[in-house]
């Protein structure tokens, strides 16, 4: 049986992530993540049938416009997207993602037609109820942060 994940190493984890954009931010790189979808926050909320083709697991890639809009806080990171969709062509939202659903960052190298992983958070988020209550206990204190 697998020992529990301490709070200090998903912590860890997060801090990690979030100075890992701090840098791509600073330095004006594009990339992508891909994350837990569950806990992603879309402002104004994607319809039902929409969130429902995410899946648990999506990614995301910020350049131009949304790296630009790219906002980091001290529990979540937010940005705006265009997203495509059948029913809607294209739906402007902003989205809000704790550090803690982040599983992996990566940056695409064009010289090796390849992805390079620079982060990646080897925890599932379902291992992390402790982690995610505690995230909703922060925002629901922090109204400003999920106002759109």
């Amino acid at each position: 049986m697998a020992k529990e994940i301490s709070t200090k190493i998903r912590n860890l984890f997060s801090r990690h992530a979030k100075e890992i954009l701090e840098v791509l931010k600073e330095e004006d790189v594009d990339f992508s993540i891909i994350c837990e979808t569950s806990m992603i926050g879309f402002y104004p909320e994607l319809s039902h049938s929409a969130r429902q083709k995410l899946g648990d697991i999506t990614a995301f890639v910020l350049s131009g416009y949304s790296l630009v809009s790219l906002v980091l806080d001290e529990a979540v990171f937010e940005f705006e997207a265009g997203l495509i969709s059948q029913e809607d062509d294209n739906f402007a939202t902003l989205v809000r993602i704790p550090y803690m659903a982040i599983m992996q960052i990566y940056i695409q190298d064009d010289s090796f037609r390849q992805k390079t992983v620079l982060f990646y958070n080897p925890y599932e988020p379902d291992e992390c109820e402790e982690v995610r209550s505690s995230i909703l206990a922060v925002l629901s204190k922090n109204g400003h942060l999920l106002k759109g």
